[in-house]
């Protein structure tokens, strides 16, 4: 089954009417293609129930997916170019040190005071980062457990945890041991949490890459700024033996020392294009310490007016060129930007370039018909954003009928700002980061394991949207939709709460997690998508409905030229009609005589002419 995108309508079509039932059938036929095509291209990432099945019990699927997840709660939590930190658990500084550093980890070292340890995590001021060694891998597992169950209902951030490069395997034992012969995937999900490893040997750093890729660890620290430029030399050479480099996006990196030796590396003119993500402090640093790192990262921020070019293997020349461009300033960009060239692989129609932007030049310069403001900390993103001049660009693009998927934190961004005599407020965040791009609030940090989803298929357009059950769609303390005005916006995904629903709307008590901005009928409206989650499904049905819009847009031009020809034949014909009537005798030899009569001619009864 194939459709051309740009298939000019047929010249036979002659009336308005016949125009209009065969632009609805095209769409219609578009649509289903469509479609079936989003179901294919997510079999090989989702179980797909049908309303009336039971979960799958893949068990591979759900390994899969549960370690996506915890990649991505590790990459959310990062910087780009050292624009977050993290802290000791002793260090207590003020909100605008913490601010300044855009501090998003708390680390706690194995050896702290077991109170200091019990207190923060009882109370998690950022996420709590716990060390395990052999020699605390009792209390280690217990407190593991004891968190997830503790928080199991509020808006904590999940736990992670961090071993020396040297114990992994000894802990993943221990994890065995720990689980026993409980086959519990609920419990085995509590306790499999993200995982860093401290790095000081760099001949094993390309060893630790390949365990990054089957799961076992999510990110790295190395323990020393002079380790810095050799593992980013050592990421490239590990990165440039794959198929498709772009689709392997780099792990978390983070660099510990104390303050002087973060600030000698932010300062450093030998690293000009430092990348490292994220400070770790083994100190506390000053306010005017803080204030001055914080300036060196915007600087580097600055240093690239050109917007990079990510390669895209699933490119489609000659197709209808598509830019996005992909906020990177914090959180989980690396990520998403590979989820999205991996659901290229399917578009037929469209030839996408994926672009990452850190300023405001670089995100002007790619003229984008399209943004994705992606996972991370809604705040710190936010204020970067502000700091780079990003923010004000994105205004100029949404008043420019520019596309957007904008996902967890970018959608805590994307929402409308809470008013005084709002019956349904957002919780948990900031109230100065909203763009009011879409009419709804949200509830953050509400959701961290994999969750079964209701999915619309297509979201706008005519006719009844298809929908399917994904199973074990990873988030990462993701966010609820709430207090939606469905005026404005479609519902395109929940968490499943009736699995006899014929229709995502029928499940009603699920969860909201993903809307879109309402398209009216018949209008090219911009496609713009928010959801609490990244996956491949979010971004496949973001392309899909970019080529949908594609498609209205062509046949609405279409349309208007088909109108203009019909108005051009019709004149043609009613001139040439008016050409063959015969002439009504003597009616020249009057034309004459009327064109002789000059304005100062008296008139045929002698009254001069007025």
């Amino acid at each position: 089954m194939t459709f051309c995108l740009y298939e000019p309508i047929p010249t036979h079509i002659g009336s308005e009417n016949s125009l209009r039932k065969y632009v609805f059938a095209l769409y219609k036929g578009m649509q289903e293609f469509l479609e079936w095509q989003t179901l294919a291209r997510l079999a090989p990432h989702h179980s797909i129930m049908t309303k009336t099945s039971e979960t799958s019990g893949d068990n591979d699927l759900n390994k899969r997916n549960r370690s996506m997840g915890k990649v991505l709660d590790a990459i959310c939590a990062s910087g780009h170019r050292g624009g977050t930190a993290g802290l000791n658990v002793d260090v207590r500084n003020s909100t605008d040190v913490n601010e300044a550093l855009g501090v998003t980890l708390c680390i706690i070292p194995a050896d702290t005071d077991a109170g200091v340890r019990q207190a923060e995590l009882a109370n998690p001021r950022s996420i709590p980062v716990l060390e395990y060694t052999p020699d605390s891998a009792v209390d280690y597992w217990n407190n593991v457990t004891t968190y997830a169950k503790s928080h199991e209902s509020d808006t904590a951030p999940c736990l992670f945890g961090v071993v020396p490069a040297e114990n992994i395997d000894h802990l993943l034992a221990s994890q065995k041991t720990a689980l026993g012969n409980d086959d519990d995937e609920e419990r085995a999900s509590r306790i499999d949490i993200p995982l860093f490893a401290y790095v000081t040997d760099l001949e094993t750093l390309e060893e630790l890459f390949e365990r990054r890729e089957r799961g076992e660890v999510q990110g790295f620290i190395l323990r020393g700024t002079t380790l810095v430029a050799p593992a980013m030399v050592t990421w490239h050479r590990y990165v440039s033996k794959q198929k498709h480099p772009s689709l392997h996006p780099r792990p978390f990196i983070g660099v510990e020392g104390s303050t002087q030796d973060l600030l000698g590396l932010m300062k450093s003119t030998e690293e000009p294009d430092l990348n490292v993500d994220t400070l770790i402090f083994t100190d506390s640093p000053k306010p005017e310490t803080a204030d001055r790192i914080h300036a060196l990262h915007l600087q580097r921020m600055n240093i690239q007016q050109e917007a990079k070019l990510l390669e895209n293997p699933f490119a489609r020349p000659g197709a209808k060129k598509v830019r996005i461009a992909i906020v990177n300033v914090q959180g989980g960009t690396r990520e998403d930007a590979a989820a999205l060239l991996k659901a290229c692989e399917g578009i037929e129609f469209l030839d996408i370039q994926v672009f990452l932007v850190e300023n405001a030049a670089q995100l002007a310069s790619v003229r984008a018909h399209a943004i994705v403001l992606g996972g991370g900390w809604h705040g710190k993103q936010h204020k970067l954003q502000e700091d780079l001049g990003i923010n004000a660009v994105i205004e100029t693009l949404m008043r420019e009928n520019c596309h957007l998927c904008a996902l967890c934190a970018g959608a805590i961004q994307a929402r409308q700002n809470d008013n005084l005599m709002d019956e349904v407020k957002s919780e948990g965040c900031d109230p100065r980061t909203a763009l009011g791009i879409g009419a709804y609030k949200v509830t953050n940090n509400a959701l961290n394991h994999p969750q079964n989803l209701h999915v619309a298929l297509h979201a706008g357009g005519p006719g009844d949207p298809a929908s399917a059950i994904l199973e074990n769609v990873p988030f990462s303390n993701g966010p609820i939709f709430v207090g939606i005005d469905e005026q404005k916006m479609d519902i395109i995904a929940r968490l499943v709460a009736d699995l006899r629903a014929s229709d995502i709307d029928e499940d009603a008590a699920g969860e909201v997690v993903g809307v879109q901005v309402k398209q009216c009928e018949g209008h090219p409206d911009p496609v713009r998508l928010m959801a609490a989650f990244h996956d491949a499904y979010i971004f496949t049905l973001f392309l899909r409905e970019i080529e949908m819009y594609q498609l209205r847009l062509q046949h609405k031009k279409s349309e208007i030229e088909r109108r203009l020809q019909c108005r051009d034949q019709e004149l043609e014909h009613i001139r040439q009609s008016n050409s063959q009537q015969p002439q009504t005798p003597g009616m020249d030899s009057l034309e004459s005589n009327m064109g002789a009569v000059s304005d100062t001619d008296p008139a045929a009864d002698g009254t001069p002419k007025v």
